[in-house]
């Protein structure tokens, strides 16, 4: 399933949580999220601002969730906590 296919079915629900994953993980690239969108707001299947609003705040709360969770557990914690990351396989002296 493309990314296109999940906005163009979902709508700004998943503009918003593409960007919140964006915000903790920066996977998918925003650049290609909002190129999509981009595309999607040419053909008149979403609203452009709509697109902005959703875009903002799913990246202001997944950066708000990424502060919130390295200031609470710190980085090694947060880095380990994404598995597929390189940084998982790390011992924690490399990371202080």
């Amino acid at each position: 399933m493309s990314l296109e296919t999940i906005i163009i079915s979902f709508g700004y629900v998943a503009i918003f949580l593409f960007l919140v994953s964006n915000g903790l993980t920066n996977f998918p690239s925003s650049q290609i999220v909002f190129l999509i969108c981009g595309y999607l707001v040419y053909l008149e299947k979403l609203d452009f601002y709509l697109v902005i609003l959703s875009g903002f705040l799913g990246n202001c709360v997944g950066n708000f969730i990424l502060y919130e969770m390295t200031k609470k557990y710190g980085l090694s914690k947060k880095l380990r906590s994404f598995k597929f990351l390189p940084f998982y396989y790390l011992k924690d002296e490399f990371l202080q």
